[in-house]
């Protein structure tokens, strides 16, 4: 027939209240053509018939195999669930779209019509051949060495794909066998699993490149980084790189000195309380405290409080941009704030302890207020020194009347 059209077998269905109905299905192109992991449509019109579902098979014969229903499937039977109708809900189009497309696919596809009370097959069309091109695997490189990062520091573990894959999620996985373990999902993670806080995309918007970077890197994460990728429908495994292997170096302790140990304030005075870190820590509060055990109180903190405590407003940092001196100064002491301080660090998502200082001990002196032994001794102090003035012109007034009666004497004679 004319372009080619092919017209399924046309059966004649008498109605009594309507007479004959011509149930015609159509399916053209009778062959269609598409590409592994890609999508592609299948034709079907139907026109005429009684009520009554249409419904899809692959194949004839032993190989016959049910594919899917706008309406329930028949008993036993379930819709691939990579198959939908095209435009639903549509009078006489029934065309179907499989998406996911693998290399079984390949075969002659059948839009069939049934209707009555039993179901019975009123008439099939003559089948759209479905030929699916195969395309070149798709290959996960990552770095071929090792790659290594500081404790604490960061560091970026490569993937590249040679190609963009079919739709599902790229996973990272740390080692294999019993001790594999689920660390980020470009997608939800699988059932039961969470995404590690700290793995990111290098680059989100790439659709190739899903190398990731691990910040605040531990000595436990060193180990052997895996990047795979799987099909979005039955999140089958389709690639896995060979693995980047990844060295984290451990930092030297973290050590806080308080030095000097003890200082000395005056009540209503000020003071300041030394704390100096060895290096830069984690990210995470430096916080203060008095004393230790049950009489243990909070002070301050460089970065929010825990709960239900609040910084002490007289206290503030000496050098606050200062990375590695975390000195406080507390002003309008008390006789109260005796006490030993310990400048304690904390880091991590829980504030995990890092490292404490051994404390500095704090007295308070209270004011002097003069005392009478002090007055009697300035009282003293005065009287000897108007006794001696007074000796000291009583002498001058006798050498005075002497010289006068010597100067008497010479004009005499």
């Amino acid at each position: 027939m004319e372009r080619g059209l092919l017209v399924s077998l046309v059966i004649l269905v008498f109605s009594p209240s309507r007479g004959v109905s011509l149930t015609i299905i159509i399916q053209d192109p009778g062959s269609v053509t598409g590409t592994e992991e890609g999508e592609v449509t299948v034709p079907c019109t139907v026109t005429g018939g009684p009520a009554g579902p249409v419904r899809w098979y692959r194949d004839t014969g032993s190989g016959r195999q049910y594919l899917y229903s706008p309406s329930p499937p028949p008993p036993n039977e379930r819709n691939d669930p990579r198959v939908s109708q095209v435009h639903q809900n549509h009078a006489t189009d029934s065309s179907i779209r499989i998406v996911n497309l693998n290399l079984r696919d390949s075969g002659t596809y059948y839009c069939d019509k049934y209707g009555g009370i039993d179901v019975t097959l009123i008439a099939s069309g003559s089948g759209s051949r479905l030929s699916v091109r195969a395309i070149p695997p798709l290959i996960i490189t990552q770095d071929p060495g090792s790659v290594t990062g500081t404790e604490e520091g960061e560091v970026t573990v490569r993937c590249t794909l040679s190609r963009l894959g079919a739709a599902g999620p790229v996973r990272w996985y740390r080692d294999t066998g019993r001790g594999r373990e689920y660390l980020y999902s470009t997608d939800p993670p699988p059932p039961n699993e969470r995404n590690d806080p700290r793995v990111s995309r290098v680059y989100p918007d790439h659709p190739t490149d899903l190398s990731i970077r691990i910040v605040r890197l531990t000595v436990n994460d060193s180990g052997t980084y895996y990047c795979e990728k799987y099909r979005g429908f039955d999140e089958t495994p389709i690639a896995r790189g060979s693995g980047s292997r990844l060295s984290v170096r451990a930092l030297p302790p973290l050590i806080i000195t308080q030095d000097p140990d003890s200082v000395t304030g005056t009540e209503e005075g000020e003071v300041t309380l030394p704390c100096t870190l060895s290096r830069v820590g984690p990210a995470g509060p430096v916080r203060w405290y008095r004393d230790t055990g049950s009489g243990r109180q909070y002070l301050y903190s460089t970065g929010t409080p825990p709960p239900n405590e609040r910084n002490d407003p007289r206290v503030s940092r000496v050098y606050p941009d200062y990375p590695t001196d975390l000195s406080i100064r507390i002003v309008n002491l008390t006789l109260s704030d005796s006490g030993t301080y310990y400048c304690v660090k904390y880091g991590g998502f829980v504030e995990t302890l890092i490292a404490s200082g051994s404390g500095t001990r704090l007295s308070v002196r209270g004011e002097e207020a003069p005392c009478s032994s002090n007055l009697f001794l300035v009282s003293v102090f005065l009287l000897v020194k108007l006794a001696l003035l007074a000796a000291i012109n009583a002498f001058l007034f006798v050498l005075l009347k002497l010289e006068q009666r010597r100067l008497k004497r010479v004009d005499a004679e």
